[in-house]
């Protein structure tokens, strides 16, 4: 079983887990840390993707694309340390990232009132 848990605002929180299987139990306490969110929304939309494979950030954008897209690359922070349009009717674009560092990475992709906000993990 997987316990998850959200918490709204930034702060220390005291965590109390407790297991019981029916005979025996157990409690585990400790200090929570949370630290201010990027401020990025989640997943609205799942038909625009992007990854990163061989130096490349690779977007795939939804088939029903019109006009062009925003792609915004976030840091762990939330701070954007790229951004550029993208042209719709391409199956997909490659955008060159060699200096990109290892990390949690954020690209959202939006179009309109569309939007697409995906977690990259990097690994060098």
């Amino acid at each position: 079983m997987e316990v998850v848990h959200s918490y709204a605002l930034a702060g220390n929180y005291n965590v109390q887990l407790v297991v019981m299987d029916g005979a025996c139990s157990d409690t585990a306490m400790v200090l929570l840390q949370v630290d201010q969110t990027t401020g990025l929304n989640g997943t609205v939309s799942t038909e625009a993707l992007a990854w990163y494979a061989n130096e490349h950030i690779v977007f795939v954008l939804p088939q029903d694309c019109v006009g062009s897209v925003t792609a915004e690359l976030f840091d762990a922070t939330g701070r954007i340390q790229w951004q550029g349009t993208l042209l719709c009717g391409t199956d997909r674009v490659l955008l060159r990232m060699t200096d990109i560092a290892s990390g949690i990475w954020m690209v959202r992709l939006s179009n309109g009132t569309r939007w697409n906000t995906v977690r990259m993990p990097i690994m060098r």
